[in-house]
């Protein structure tokens, strides 16, 4: 059996603003701000010892060499195992992180996997972490969560999954979660309507500009003019 007491939750999460400077849709940062205070709250819910490290803090070019330094340095302040979230997943519950923290008890990983093929949550202890294997996972690809439970399962590594949940990457993965919004607070149902109903304005009015652009030069070029 393991002690749990000395389980910790790693926030991996970059700020508001800079998630705002990637993801390029309208009131990105709103939906951000709020999304980092939804998971620091529902952590806080698990009454569990838990780090915010957002890309200030973080160390390494690549984001498997940036994850994989965050998670040693929580194992370095003494911690025997921790669990890892994002801020891009709403439908996560503090059940969810309960549950993983429990299963450390008995030393059993916990994963759970995204929509995209990613893991929204892992709860991994430090005889299991391979940091340099970690590292060169492929990242923010689709087939990061086969890879990485194929490692499990070589190294005979005993691992539970959670339900699989939508992470927040661009406008399509919002309309996604606003259709399973029961799950989610009424801020952030409003800041996704609001994100979803404005962009898809947007869009659809440069979309009809480009067209009338087109129109408007195919139809008056004019008669040709012959010599």
């Amino acid at each position: 059996m393991m002690n749990v007491s000395k389980t910790a939750i790693l926030i991996f999460a970059n700020s508001a603003k800079y998630e705002a400077s990637k993801k390029r849709f309208y009131k990105a940062e709103l939906l951000f701000d709020e999304l980092n205070a939804s998971i620091e709250n529902k952590v806080q819910q698990t009454k569990i010892p838990y780090f915010i490290i957002t890309e200030k803090e973080q160390i390494g070019t690549k984001f498997g060499q940036r994850f994989s330094n965050a998670i040693q340095s929580i194992f370095d302040k003494g911690y025997d195992s921790i669990i890892t979230l994002g801020n891009d997943t709403p439908h996560i519950q503090p059940k969810d992180i309960i549950e993983a923290y429990q299963n450390l008890a008995s030393n059993k990983t916990t994963i759970g996997a995204s929509h995209d093929g990613g893991f929204y949550l892992l709860g991994i202890s430090k005889t299991n972490f391979d940091q340099l294997n970690f590292q060169d996972l492929p990242w923010q690809t689709s087939s990061l969560f086969g890879t990485i439970t194929k490692n499990f399962l070589a190294k005979n590594i005993q691992f539970s999954r959670l339900k699989s949940l939508i992470d927040i990457d661009n406008l399509r993965d919002a309309e996604k979660v606003l259709h399973h919004s029961h799950f989610i607070s009424k801020v952030l149902k409003l800041i996704l309507i609001s994100v979803f109903y404005i962009d898809s304005k947007i869009n659809f009015h440069l979309f009809s500009f480009k067209n009338d652009i087109y129109r408007l030069y195919y139809y008056n070029k004019g008669s040709p003019c012959y010599n």
